[in-house]
């Protein structure tokens, strides 16, 4: 049996409008901007690290990172990109 070209992708991926790709946009780099202030606040605190360590049982954590003044001048030029 020969295969057919159908002169086009068989995936058929739809392109997003803008709207429903910036609001992805957004919320993917706001999830980076989490768990890079995350990442920089247990950097800055590795010497508190001896503390008992509490069992979450895999849940994600609802609170919100503190802010770094370290990064806080890369997070206003990523929002800048957007």
């Amino acid at each position: 049996m020969n295969p057919k070209h159908l002169g086009y992708p068989v995936k058929n991926i739809p392109i997003p409008s803008e709207s429903s790709y910036l609001k992805c946009l957004i919320e993917k780099v706001e999830k980076f901007i989490k768990r890079l202030r995350w990442r920089a606040y247990f950097f800055d605190n590795q010497e508190n690290s001896d503390e008992q360590q509490k069992t979450y049982f895999g849940f994600n954590t609802t609170r919100t990172p503190p802010t770094n003044h370290n990064i806080a001048e890369f997070e206003n030029d990523l929002y800048e990109i957007i």
